[in-house]
């Protein structure tokens, strides 16, 4: 049987094979199965494959014929067996390369050289795509000594226009017309060294120009760029290094003003360490105050200061509230079912009363800082931190069978009424479970205070990260 089958357009019904099953029902079963499934994506490919094939034989007779052939490409990607899309292909194939073949040849008189080297190759790309199909295409070959001698020409003009752009110094210019004759043709004279020297000096020189202007951390960016394309461009490897030197900012953490006022010790310049380091800047450098050598000359970077205040520190302890709620305790009776006529488990449920406690405490922080020159004094900038943590404990206790314990809703303890309720779905007595099982002791107020020194640290770090991220655009 022809592979393009089941997509035949001369065929208007999918004709199913005959199959003898084996007796067992369930081997049956999936024999059927698996052939339905292979059914469906058949059919799926090929409505697929049909309705590009329409949409490339309407273009096609409207005389559209390099829109078409996308269509046929598209169909055949589906099913490349499908006759009628590989005969739409040969055909409106045909046909682009005529058009194409007339175009070149105008836009080759009127010595449009780029437009007409992009036709040719377009048409070799064309053949290419569709001898991948088994489905023959050719470039005519008398238009081979026309495109040599046109792309030769189009080269020359660029490369002449590139190098006085590299003349005049205009070296980012000059790159992007390299780049262009490299995708033509990649071993066109000398043009990879021009290409490298054209992407090397502009950042050498952008490099040299923040080293003397002092915005060492920016040089630093621009001779990596440049130790990339060639580690040994002149001096570029010593200035690098240099630079680098020059662009670390080393911080003195000192200890924040009130950090021993209240009942809670606070360190912020303890954690704000841990949060620089996983930050892992390598242009951040700290130390506390009694490591801090003036005299070491080894250091040639930014000395600073980390500096602040505790504001505001206040501990909200925790206020418990308890309340009353109605619920229902299940449990399981005998008794007779007539309609069976046996005796089964029933479940019912009593009317009782559980407590329900919850409350909440919370640490409030807030802290200013500034981060100060050590040189002349100059306030890098100054900012504030506030943060809250919070610990809420909620709870139920009960006397009686907590795991019979359901919530609910009741008028009358000992009467029945028509709104009363037994909230028993299973989201709803998971609910209740959680709270029986909760916890019930409030999270130490250490704890609380190491969240949100963690936090404020947090945001110090990060608008350190930002002003030393800012010195890449002084």
């Amino acid at each position: 049987m022809p592979s393009n089958y089941f997509c035949s357009p001369l065929r208007t019904e999918m004709r199913t094979p005959s199959l003898q099953f084996p007796h067992s029902i369930g081997k049956s079963f999936r024999i059927f199965r698996s052939f339905w499934a292979a059914g469906l994506l058949l059919l799926a490919s090929c409505s697929a494959s049909h309705t590009f094939t329409n949409k490339g034989d309407k273009l096609a007779t409207a005389g559209m014929h390099e829109e078409a052939v996308q269509q046929y490409f598209l169909a055949l990607g589906r099913d490349r067996t499908y006759i009628k899309a590989r005969v739409g292909l040969q055909q409106s194939g045909q046909q682009t390369m005529q058009l194409s073949t007339d175009r070149f040849y105008r836009q080759h008189q009127d010595g449009n050289y780029r437009e007409s080297i992009r036709t040719y190759r377009s048409m070799e790309t064309l053949a290419s795509d569709a001898s991948a199909l088994g489905i023959r295409l050719e470039v005519p070959g008398m238009l081979r000594v026309d495109y040599e001698q046109d792309l030769d020409r189009y080269l020359a003009q660029q490369y002449k226009e590139a190098t006085r752009l590299n003349e005049n110094r205009q070296f980012r210019e000059a790159e992007q017309i390299f780049a262009e004759i490299k995708s033509w043709k990649a071993d066109y004279r000398d043009v990879a060294e021009l290409s490298r020297l054209a992407r090397i000096i502009p950042e050498y020189q952008d490099g040299r120009t923040a080293f003397d202007a002092g915005h060492y951390r920016k040089a630093f960016a621009h001779f990596e760029k440049v130790k990339a394309l060639d580690p040994s461009y002149k001096e570029t490897a010593e200035l690098s290094r240099v630079a680098r030197a020059r662009a670390q900012v080393r911080i003195t953490l000192m200890p924040f003003e009130n950090a021993m006022a209240f009942s809670i010790p606070m360190e912020i310049p303890r954690y704000t360490q841990s949060a620089l380091a996983v930050l892992g800047n390598e242009f951040i450098d700290w130390t506390e105050p009694a490591n801090s050598n003036q005299s070491d000359t080894a250091f040639v970077g930014t000395r600073l200061q980390l500096k602040g205040r505790i504001d505001e520190l206040v501990y909200v302890t925790p206020q418990m509230q308890s309340q009353e709620r109605r619920g229902y305790e299940s449990y399981v009776v005998k008794e007779f079912n007539k309609e069976r006529n046996r005796m089964e488990n029933v479940t019912r449920y009593r009317k009782v009363v559980y407590t329900e406690i919850q409350g909440k405490s919370e640490l409030r922080v807030r802290v200013s800082y500034q981060l100060i020159a050590q040189a002349n004094g100059m306030v890098v900038f100054a900012d504030v931190a506030e943060e809250t943590a919070e610990d809420e404990v909620h709870y139920v206790t009960y006397g009686g069978n907590r795991q019979n314990l359901f919530a609910g809703t009741w008028r009358s303890l000992n009467e029945v009424h028509p709104g009363d309720r037994v909230l028993d779905a299973p989201f709803q007595k998971r609910d209740m479970d959680r709270l029986l099982n909760a916890p019930r002791q409030f999270r130490p107020s250490g704890e609380l205070a190491q969240e949100v020194q963690d936090a404020v640290a947090a945001q110090i770090s990060t608008r350190i990260a930002a002003y030393e991220q800012a010195r890449l655009n002084p």
